[in-house]
């Protein structure tokens, strides 16, 4: 197995409890489709993709459901805390000489937000990237595989770490190991993914590492 130089993190729910409804949020896109769209799997779809599946009705309404999805992110940060043993990530990564990055589907701005306050001072450690930098966001490959070319990094010595399916899906569409942080005890049999390895807490990462 190769060794690990490169571990990629998402942001929400597995570096800190960010807070975000996004039931809250599926309720309000679903009421701009009219009654006859068609939609599979509703609760399969990405809320990025399910608010582009708007684009094909009105343009005006994407743009609405756009200007949902952010406003939850933004506030969110008010609330959000830090995961027990995230804020020791970057000391431990700098002990075991590994590059690391974080790669959300949140927004620049909502970055930028976080970084301002105290409490998640640990985060300016990490590179980011965010959707905004990436044409397709995900779980399409290509933010992971832009990182993997910005830092040249094989993909047998990167892993992602995340809490959803679509990050899953992400390290799985770009060739990489994913592991699980089950902060929301994710089923990922469901979406037919199987992780490299699951971990509930952060102490259990060090012992990977290990």
């Amino acid at each position: 197995m190769n060794r690990i130089k490169f571990v990629i993190f998402d942001l929400d729910d597995t570096l800190i409890h960010s807070g975000i409804d996004y039931v809250a949020i599926r309720e309000k896109i679903y009421r701009f489709f009219p009654p006859n769209f068609h939609l599979s799997n509703l609760q399969k779809t990405p809320i990025l993709k399910l608010a582009s599946q708007l684009k094909v009705i009105d343009e005006h309404l994407y743009l609405q459901a756009k200007e949902i999805i952010e406003q939850h992110e933004e506030e969110s940060v008010e609330r959000a805390t830090i995961i027990e043993g995230a804020d020791d990530l970057p000391k431990l990564l700098d002990q075991k000489h590994l590059l690391s990055a974080i790669y959300t589907n949140n927004t620049t701005k909502s970055v930028s937000l976080y970084l301002q306050k105290p409490e998640f001072i640990f985060l300016k450690y990490f590179d980011f990237l965010t959707r905004e930098a990436v044409s397709h966001p995900k779980p399409n490959p290509e933010g992971i595989l832009t990182l993997l070319k910005k830092y040249n990094v094989a993909k047998g010595n990167t892993i992602y770490i995340g809490d959803s399916f679509i990050d899953a899906g992400a390290a799985q569409n770009a060739g990489i190991r994913f592991i699980l942080f089950n902060s929301r005890r994710l089923d990922l049999e469901a979406y037919e993914i199987s992780p490299f390895a699951t971990i509930n807490r952060w102490s259990e990462f060090i012992s990977l590492l290990e």
